[in-house]
């Protein structure tokens, strides 16, 4: 059994790895690429060292970034529940779980607007960092249509379940479009809007 002190020490390196993955994703938001990097000014900010960045996140300016989306994609392709276990749900109950856990993506965009950006842009552009985004786009969405067709006895519910997903994830891509293009909007004015178009899509469905 691991000592308290260890414990802690490992949450406080997960913490500063999400730290300066945020950071290292600001810059490129900014102007910066994954080919060129300037990490002594990411090491500064983040209060480490550029060998710290090294060893957590490799070598080349390319590997840093490539990690750095790793570390955060949860967060940019992934909507979260505030019910929790939404994914294991069925049918209607599922989808409107999934639209529900968008008012989490309105909170994220208010607090992260770049990282947003920055995953538009590079979407758009078929860059690296976009072709790394459409990994975990996939391998997330690929993970929500297994789980659901193991819960359904329908030997068609793979096409019917990965066209509902992607039109979802649309739907939520262009919701944090939308939150980004409207700034001037507050959180509250938005989070009325999201709840009212999704009772009303919930309502059309039932």
């Amino acid at each position: 059994m691991k000592k308290k002190a260890e414990l802690e020490l490992q949450k406080s390196d997960s913490a500063k790895v999400i730290e300066t993955a945020m950071e290292i994703l600001r810059a490129c938001s900014e102007g910066e690429t994954e080919s060129r990097l300037h990490i002594t000014a990411i090491a500064k900010k983040c209060r480490i060292s550029r060998a710290w960045i090294y060893k957590n996140f490799g070598s080349t300016s390319e590997d840093i970034v490539s990690n750095a989306i790793d570390v955060i994609a949860p967060m940019l392709v992934a909507p979260r529940s505030p019910t929790g276990q939404w994914q294991t749900l069925s049918g209607l109950d599922w989808i409107k779980a999934y639209m529900e856990s968008f008012v989490t993506s309105l909170e994220q965009v208010e607090l992260y607007p770049f990282l947003f950006k920055l995953y538009f842009k590079h979407r758009a552009l078929n860059s690296k960092i976009g072709k790394r985004l459409a990994y975990h786009e996939e391998r997330y969405s690929s993970q929500i249509v297994r789980l659901q067709v193991e819960s359904s006895e329908n030997s068609q519910a793979f096409e019917k379940t990965k066209l509902i997903s992607d039109y979802l994830v649309a739907m939520r891509s262009g919701l944090i479009f939308k939150l980004l293009s409207s700034p001037e909007v507050s959180l509250t004015a938005k989070r009325q809007e999201l709840e009212a178009v999704t009772k009303e899509i919930m309502d059309r469905l039932k």
